[in-house]
């Protein structure tokens, strides 16, 4: 088990203390550091930092996925626990590939769906 630290936005972090977002979205950026998603396996822990709050919370990873598109990932996985924002695929497809250098690595590595499990606050 290894521990993988990430930055989140506010919006994203309440939404998966508070159980309505159980899927993180991430472009593949083809990293295989320990802090990579590339690496990560089942049972491995995500410590989110809220990039405004500087809260820390910590995840378990309970399944990965690498998608080929963010269409297909999120008619798979479901805007309902995917989407912080919306609920509609089509806006949920522009917010995410308008996230700084999202569409190029998608394009390339694709995106991977990565299931939650919320487990609390971390120090």
């Amino acid at each position: 088990m290894k521990i993988i630290n990430k930055s989140l936005n506010e919006r994203a972090l309440d939404a998966i203390i508070s159980g309505r977002k159980k899927i993180e979205i991430r472009a593949n950026k083809h990293e295989f550091s320990d802090n990579s998603f590339n690496n990560a396996v089942p049972g491995d822990i995500v410590i989110f930092e809220g990039v405004e709050s500087k809260r820390k919370v910590k995840c378990i990873i309970r399944r990965i996925c690498l998608y080929p598109d963010v269409r297909t990932l999120l008619e798979k996985e479901g805007t309902e626990k995917t989407l912080s924002s919306t609920d509609d695929i089509e806006t949920g497809i522009r917010s995410i590939r308008k996230i700084t250098g999202y569409a190029e690595l998608i394009d390339k590595y694709g995106v991977f769906a990565i299931e939650l499990e919320y487990v609390g606050d971390s120090k």
